[in-house]
């Protein structure tokens, strides 16, 4: 069979060349589209190869009848529509870890430019200069960096800084003990007394409702008077009105950007244009090895794709009836997905252990590896840098130094019906929290337990999630303070248990709150635990 491939994102020039050399295949390059000229070139196309400029939406998958894969040059698949591409049987791939090294260069080039002044000092010689006591700089050997988030780029972020001769540490509450252990790095409890201690700051985390705006002013003030502090990760982690009070009234004398809060529209020029910031336009990949990388490898997904092989980044599971997937066992993958999601976003322990039990109904084989795969895609995407999908869940996890197993360890009861999905993690010191839930008319999955809090809560939409004392005032208490935030509440479960004096809520929210808004709301005291959820 004969295939047209459509390539609307800019791609290297030996990822082209291999495009062509692909057998029985026509390529046709149209960057730069509009998605209105998009829909005029996909009536007989096979592949739709990507950048995340192309928004692959209904209308564009409606518009390729003989669609068969989406290949995304890249990571991100947001500009996707995952879900109606899996209906419709269409594979979506990627090309994930290709720039880890770049990004980590990346970061290592700012510090080393912070410290020494370089951009500053270049522009004085070229401009015919020579006023060498204006750039004396700082050794890093011997500084302490504070690594936030030991993933890919973070733990090779750390092995460049052990060779300058740097004391690394880190914060990292989703990794087991061995891998700090492992990486000869030194694991430090808190982020605030990682601050405290840190010459130099390194963010290496996703972007999610916990980590937006996580460095805020409080923390860079606990730091040493002349620290540094390096974004390379996420715009939006570091709360940049704060970042900014600190480099004019505080102890950072330079910091590293490299990805903003609102790029590339609507930056804060206050911040671009500072002295003390050296920024960059988000090039953290843009080498010539990283794109290489990602171009050849997304033509060999493309290849395996058209030979029928197995792929090695699949984003989705395309085709569930086709495959032989029983409509509830969609249901339950997408309903174990979001229990392990919202598990780890209201835990405050770290994590050691994730086991699950199934409904009677999917006690088999076949179910319980999928589910398996689900709850670990579900647990990983909200706390790790990395790209997570079906195909690499189960490396991530075992990176991170985790287990799973099928088999429940749980001091919280499952609800009394059969067909509950349970999902429990274990974590250090006998902390734990367990969640079950059910699927109704094989296609409507709710969370209907967190321990032994009752819900039936439909697992979609943004969630502010609180255990508080049981006493009356506080749903009115909440609901005012939401209220003045301009915060529309869209629906409020709440279950008590009279036996602790306790209750839990999940409130569904308009639009999340912000690091100060929860901040606000922790401080309460009738609050014991809040946590802002994405599910």
């Amino acid at each position: 069979m004969h295939h047209h491939i459509l390539v609307t994102g800019h791609l290297h020039e030996q990822a082209i060349t291999a495009l062509h050399q692909l057998p029985r295949c026509t390529i046709h390059i149209q960057y730069d589209l509009s998605q209105d000229e998009l829909l005029d070139h996909l009536a007989n196309i096979h592949v739709l190869l990507t950048r995340s400029s192309t928004a692959v939406d209904k209308k564009v998958i409606d518009s390729a009848p003989h669609l068969k894969v989406v290949a995304r040059a890249g990571v991100g698949t947001g500009n996707i529509d995952l879900s109606y591409a899996s209906q419709k049987g269409i594979l979506v791939v990627n090309a994930p870890d290709k720039n880890t090294t770049s990004a980590a260069e990346m970061t290592a080039t700012l510090l080393l430019a912070m410290a020494r002044k370089l951009p500053q000092a270049y522009t004085e010689i070229k401009q015919g200069g020579w006023n060498r006591h204006l750039y004396t700089g700082v050794e890093l050997h011997g500084k302490t960096i504070g690594i936030v988030g030991l993933g890919s780029v973070g733990s090779k972020m750390a092995r460049i800084c052990q060779g300058l001769g740097m004391n690394v540490i880190a914060y990292d509450p989703y990794l087991a003990p061995q891998v700090f252990h492992n990486t000869h790095v030194k694991r430090i409890k808190s982020l605030e007394k990682l601050c405290e201690i840190s010459h130099v700051l390194s963010l290496h985390v996703p972007l999610n409702q916990e980590t937006k705006g996580m460095i805020r002013k409080d923390h860079l003030m606990m730091m040493p008077p002349d620290s540094f502090v390096l974004n390379t990760a996420r715009g939006g982690v570091i709360d940049e009105k704060d970042l900014l009070h600190c480099l004019n009234d505080g102890p950072i004398s330079a910091c590293g950007i490299d990805t903003w809060e609102n790029e590339p529209e609507g930056l804060n020029a206050k911040l671009t244009i500072h002295p003390k910031v050296y920024g960059t336009p988000h090039i953290g990949a843009a080498t010539e090895e990283a794109q290489l990388a990602v171009g050849i490898t997304i033509v060999h997904q493309i290849r395996k794709c058209l030979n029928k092989q197995v792929v090695d980044h699949p984003v989705n599971i395309p085709g569930f009836h086709q495959q032989g997937l029983s409509s509830p066992l969609q249901a339950y993958m997408v309903l174990a997905e979001k229990l392990a999601s919202l598990a780890v976003q209201i835990s405050h322990f770290q994590p050691m252990h994730l086991s699950f039990s199934l409904p009677k109904t999917l006690q088999n084989s076949k179910a319980n590896d999928l589910i398996a795969l689900a709850i670990q895609k579900g647990f990983l995407s909200p706390i790790t840098e990395e790209f997570v999908s079906y195909a690499n869940a189960s490396n991530i996890l075992a990176a991170k130094g985790l287990t799973i197993e099928e088999g429940l360890h749980s001091p919280h009861p499952s609800p009394s019906h059969d067909n509950a999905l349970t999902f429990h993690l274990q974590g250090l010191k006998n902390t734990s929290v367990t969640l079950s839930g059910v699927v109704f008319d094989h296609k409507h999955p709710r969370i209907t337990a967190i321990n032994h809090f009752r819900f039936e809560v439909k697992p979609q939409g943004t969630f502010l999630v609180f255990k508080n004392k049981d006493k009356p005032g506080v749903v009115g208490h909440v609901g005012t303070m939401l209220a003045k935030n301009a915060i529309n509440i869209d629906s409020f479960y709440l279950s008590g248990n009279k036996q602790d004096g306790m209750a839990m809520a999940m409130v569904k929210l308009s639009h999340p709150l912000s690091g100060e808004q929860l901040q606000n709301m922790r401080s309460l005291s009738f609050m014991e635990q809040v946590r802002s959820v994405e599910l």
